[in-house]
């Protein structure tokens, strides 16, 4: 009984020092993996590793683009609005899927849906916007300005009388509102929701 036990002992201390040196091996793969990610993206500018600040006005500082260390994961921001354009439009560019599916939903309700702003696939994206383009033109909508005051005029209106009454204003309903005001008589159709009635 007494070779079993310590056969049985000899076995779980050479299995507890294959695993421990597993574990060391394994947090070292990491920690090489780590500084590989780190030293890939050190060229660019940026605030050092250990800064607590996630997300400063670092543009000034660092210039236009720069990198955010958080944890293991570098971020790289631009204040740009020229490289941001070229940035969204490039299909060269890949779009990161967890932020977009962030964008698609966000905290388990439907947030931007899945079109111009979320899409991920620029064949799909190129075919929606060469259909929204001509709506969203510059001269066409300096041409809808009176209806986008009017209708601002009119939440403005709502807005004061409920904070005159002092009642709680829910803005998903009111700009909801809004929104489907000023589409309706784009379109030219005569649509006024309840709360401008």
């Amino acid at each position: 009984l007494k070779f079993k036990w310590d056969t049985v002992m000899d076995l779980a201390a050479r299995a507890l020092t294959f695993l421990f040196f597993l574990l060391v091996i394994a947090f070292l793969g990491y920690c090489l993996y780590i500084k590989y990610i780190h030293m890939k993206y050190d060229h660019i500018p940026g605030p050092p590793r250990d800064s607590n600040s996630l997300f400063p006005p670092q543009a000034e500082k660092y210039g236009p683009v720069y990198r955010i260390n958080m944890f293991h994961y570098v971020s790289l921001c631009t204040y740009c609005p020229e490289a941001t354009k070229e940035i969204l439009m490039s299909p060269k560019y890949l779009k990161q899927k967890s932020v977009y599916k962030k964008l698609f939903n966000l905290f388990g309700q439907r947030f931007l849906g899945d079109g111009l702003i979320t899409a991920r696939d620029h064949e799909r994206w190129y075919k929606q916007r060469r259909i929204m383009d001509p709506a969203f033109s510059s001269l066409y909508l300096r041409g809808l300005m009176g209806t986008f005051n009017e209708t601002a005029e009119k939440l403005m209106d709502k807005l004061a009388e409920l904070a005159d009454s002092k009642t709680e204003a829910n803005m998903l309903n009111l700009i909801n509102c809004v929104t489907l005001d000023v589409i309706t008589k784009v379109f030219r159709a005569s649509l006024t929701c309840c709360f401008f009635s």
